[in-house]
């Protein structure tokens, strides 16, 4: 009997060959029907009937050839279904719900057919045994093959991703200067993350004097960085101002300090996204997608905003929010702390410029010149000090001093020596005397 059950198979399988397109639709539509969000992703929806075709064309030669289901091989749509699973951050719990449904479903057509072909009630009792079992065996194997691309697939990503934070660590913030920080950031998240990347930060955080108001939401792009040439995604050019409207995703974002991921599905577009129809156009023919939109946030500060936006690269940006976030705190903080050091050392040059002599002592005796040239390495503004003190006799005191420090509390204790300075003419006068030495 068995002999008569495998030809029986054989015989079911190339009965349905040629209806395997109508089997691939109605098996398709019973799965959207139970599982509708296994066709929320477009890309893996459009795969779908062609993976659900190769499996029921793969089961077909099971039955036909190799009853044995050991020697089954998932197809290879199967595999890419799996790995876009994996790009996209799914569970692969969900695509197991799928091959569950999908085989019952599958095995239920089957069982349906074997009327057609036999009257004896006991050679289809003894197929759909068979079928149910090779049915098991097929789905175990093809799904772990699947999984393993899967997790193949996302080891892939996860390495991809920490190797995307170690060239941050490393790249991002190697100087004091605000716009280089900004520039650093776009460099390094355009390589294998993002297709365009743009820094826009607070006019208040750019004000080096510090009057600007914190509450003001006027932006400038300090940087920008594309994939493509010229920037075709932007409208804005670096160092031009701009304000979002106030009902926008960007000023909600400025004003929550939560991120915000949306996605561009079909020809919509958002009008703060696409400023004019024409740049629309554009937007619609590059093909953007996906659009991430992270606060820098620092020190309790919000200093600014940076978009990570996606058209070349297929994959959306939903299991790399967590990534871009910890990427833009990183650079947050150096442009804080280069924000901080511009406005200190801008404050300090001013205070020194002050407190420095505006014109050289003139004497009868001796003429005197001077020429004072503040660092200009990351070391900053220090506490160097002059003065000119007239004595009897026309003769000078030259002084020359020097603070132990950089900054601000460096450049304000040169000014209190530089003020003493007054004070100290008598006492030298009167140690001229006694000394002779000056």
């Amino acid at each position: 009997m068995g002999t008569d059950v495998d030809a029986f198979l054989g015989q079911l399988a190339r009965h349905l060959r040629p209806q395997v397109e109508r089997l691939a639709g109605v098996l398709l539509q019973r799965l959207n029907g139970e599982l509708p969000e296994l066709s929320d992703e477009a890309d893996i929806a459009a795969l779908n009937p062609e993976e659900t075709a190769q499996h029921i064309t793969a089961f077909l030669d099971l039955l036909e050839t190799h009853p044995d289901a050991r020697a089954s091989k998932a197809p290879p749509a199967a595999l890419e279904v799996g790995r876009l699973y994996a790009r996209r951050g799914i569970p692969v719990s969900r695509l197991l719900r799928g091959y569950r449904v999908g085989h019952l479903g599958l095995l239920a057509l089957l069982q349906a057919e074997a009327p057609r072909l036999t009257s004896d009630w006991h050679v289809i009792h003894l197929a759909t045994m068979r079928l149910v079992t090779i049915g098991f065996d097929y789905v175990d194997r093809s799904s772990e093959e699947v999984v393993a691309a899967y997790q193949e697939e996302r080891d892939h990503l996860l390495q991809r991703l920490l190797a995307l934070t170690n060239r941050a660590s490393k790249r991002i913030g190697t100087t004091l200067d605000v716009t280089r920080t900004a520039e650093e950031l776009t460099e390094v998240c355009t390589e294998d993350f993002a297709d365009l990347v743009t820094v826009d930060l607070l006019d208040a955080v750019l004000d080096e004097t510090g009057t600007g108001s914190p509450e003001a939401l006027t932006q400038r792009r300090v940087a920008q960085r594309s994939v493509l040439d010229g920037c075709p995604e932007s409208l804005l050019r670096i160092g031009e101002a701009h304000t979002y409207p106030d009902d926008s995703e960007p000023v909600l974002v400025l004003a929550t300090g939560r991120s915000v991921l949306h996605h561009i599905a079909g020809t919509e577009m958002p009008a703060w996204v696409a400023t004019s129809e024409s740049h629309g156009r554009v937007l619609r023919d590059l093909g953007i997608h996906s659009l991430l939109l992270v606060p820098l946030h620092a020190r309790g500060d919000t200093l600014g905003l940076v978009q990570f936006v996606r058209h070349r690269t297929s994959a959306p940006l939903n299991d790399d929010l967590l990534l871009a976030q910890d990427i833009v705190s990183r650079a947050a903080v150096s442009i804080d702390n280069a924000r901080r050091y511009t406005h200190e050392r801008s404050t300090a040059l001013t205070l020194q410029r002050t407190l420095l002599p505006r014109n050289t002592v003139k004497q009868a005796a001796v003429e005197t010149a001077s020429r004072y040239l503040p660092a200009g390495s990351r070391a900053g503004v220090g506490g160097d000090w002059y003065d000119v003190i007239p004595l009897s006799g026309a003769r000078v005191a030259l002084v020359v001093g020097d603070v132990v420090g950089r900054g601000l509390h460096a450049a304000a204790t040169m000014g209190r020596l530089r003020t003493a300075g007054s004070d100290v003419t008598p006492a030298l006068g009167r140690l001229d005397r006694s000394t002779k030495s000056i």
